[in-house]
């Protein structure tokens, strides 16, 4: 309550918004209803009086009073806005500041985002909204909307109590990217804009996929390919972070392929998202030595390759665990089929990874080759369970006579739509990488494929290649056919 003036006598007394009723009945000060009554009487006779009910209704202004004194310098304001705000008067603040830009007055674009988000931050989103939309309605002062401090009220809302202010900002910030995005196609919006887009599209996209509704925030994923340009690593391994929390395997793939059309170059921290999303946990099963010895069928993705070729380190790649399988530095040591469960205590998602013998320079016996190379093509002709195969191929040496045999020998099977081609060691490649996929899909038509082959160029050592085998994997990881 503001501080007492007395105006003209001891009699009249004026606060700075309430009334006063003088009545004749006693000599008393009250309130009553929020109106402060001053009453009078005789100790003989009330109707000595003239006046028996003289009643006043005037406002007076309080000169301490914060609502209707703002402070005279922007300086002040920003001073006595915070110490209200500790004082947990967030309503005093916020009527404080309209009153200071009521006189009048400017306030920087600087302060005006301060006081808003302070606002916001103190858990009065409402009010930092409310003063968001006094401050777009000036002119030459947020007229446009201002999308990142929609973003910081919209994080401090609670959305128990203002459900309806979080969709209303939910609304605006959505509004906001399909009107930047219209002015692209004119070439009428500023760069800043559209970097600002992908980052309203991923906070959106994580809204979405919080609340349970996949496919809304899918759109939002795929609305970032219209700004490719603006898209970064960063962002797209927060979305990987955020459909990993949320155990979405669609949101996962939906970001890789969202990835790779916006030509976005992985960081060491991609892979890891990429192999903690899909792989919660691998062991090893099995060393199958005959076709009797394989385990019950689950889907199985199934890698081969000459010996030495790298099978090891590109399991290790894929999973991020260096320990998951053996390398060696001897040809042929791999002489079983090595089965890895994968997500074995989960009841969707399981499947194999197989590891089979590597084929051609191995120092074993030509005995043993032949029954390697008998082995491998009853498998890929009875395992009718398998559901990916990727062949690898030194990427330094290109396809070797070896892999021509074994590719000769695949062209017989039924196992072609189930093929990838993966290049390997591509890190000590001095040829441009996009130089010598295509001089592989190039070999492998001439060999005879039907149909040109995905070629996947990878490397242990830069960690790079992964979200391409992930892809390779989709029909494995999201349906899980057993054939």
């Amino acid at each position: 309550m503001g501080v007492l003036r007395v105006i003209f006598r001891p009699e009249t007394i004026c606060f700075a918004w309430k009334p006063f009723v003088w009545q004749p009945s006693t000599r008393k000060l009250h309130f009553h209803r929020g109106v402060l009554h001053k009453q009078y009487s005789t100790r003989n006779n009330a109707s000595s009086w003239p006046i028996a009910d003289f009643k006043y209704c005037n406002k007076f202004l309080c000169t301490s009073s914060t609502q209707h004194s703002p402070p005279e310098t922007k300086e002040r304001l920003e001073q006595r806005f915070l110490e209200l705000l500790k004082q947990k008067a967030t309503r005093k603040a916020y009527d404080m500041v309209l009153n200071y830009i009521s006189t009048g007055k400017e306030l920087e674009e600087q302060s005006k985002r301060r006081f808003i988000k302070k606002l916001s931050s103190a858990g009065r989103a409402d009010l930092g909204h409310a003063l968001y939309e006094v401050f777009r309605s000036e002119k030459n002062s947020l007229s446009t909307g201002d999308p990142t401090l929609l973003l910081s009220i919209w994080k401090t809302v609670d959305s128990q109590k203002h459900r309806t202010l979080m969709e209303q900002i939910l609304k605006e910030l959505e509004d906001w990217v399909q009107v930047v995005l219209k002015d692209k196609l004119t070439d009428s919006v500023d760069d800043k804009k559209l970097s600002v887009v992908v980052q309203v599209c991923v906070e959106l996209a994580n809204y979405y996929v919080q609340h349970g509704n996949v496919i809304q925030s899918l759109a939002h994923v795929r609305c970032l390919e219209q700004v490719k340009e603006w898209v970064n690593i960063a962002s797209v391994n927060k979305l990987l972070t955020i459909y990993s929390k949320a155990k979405s395997l669609e949101g996962l793939y939906a970001t890789i392929e969202m990835k790779k059309r916006c030509n976005v170059v992985s960081d060491s921290d991609t892979n890891t998202l990429l192999a903690g999303a899909f792989i919660k946990e691998i062991h090893f099963v099995t060393g199958a030595v005959s076709m009797e010895t394989l385990p019950k069928p689950l889907p199985e993705v199934a890698f081969v390759g000459k010996s030495n070729v790298g099978k090891s380190s590109l399991l290790n790649l894929l999973v991020n665990n260096y320990s998951i399988a053996y390398t060696s530095k001897t040809p042929g040591k791999t002489q079983q089929l090595n089965y890895f469960i994968v997500n074995r205590s989960q009841e969707d998602g399981k499947f194999f990874m197989v590891d089979l013998p590597g084929y051609g320079y191995a120092r074993v016996s030509k005995e043993m080759r032949d029954k390697w190379v008998d082995w491998i093509r009853d498998y890929l002709e009875q395992r009718k369970c398998l559901q990916v195969l990727f062949h690898l191929i030194d990427g330094t040496q290109g396809i070797c006579q070896e892999d021509r045999y074994f590719i000769e020998f695949l062209l017989t099977t039924n196992v072609l739509e189930r093929y990838y081609a993966v290049l390997t060691k591509m890190d000590k490649c001095n040829k441009p990488k996009h130089v010598v996929v295509q001089n592989i899909k190039s070999e492998l038509l001439t060999l005879g494929f039907p149909f040109e082959v995905t070629v996947i160029p990878t490397s242990f050592k830069q960690r790079w290649g992964s979200e391409d085998l992930w892809l390779a994997l989709k029909p494995v990881i999201l349906k899980n056919p057993v054939r």
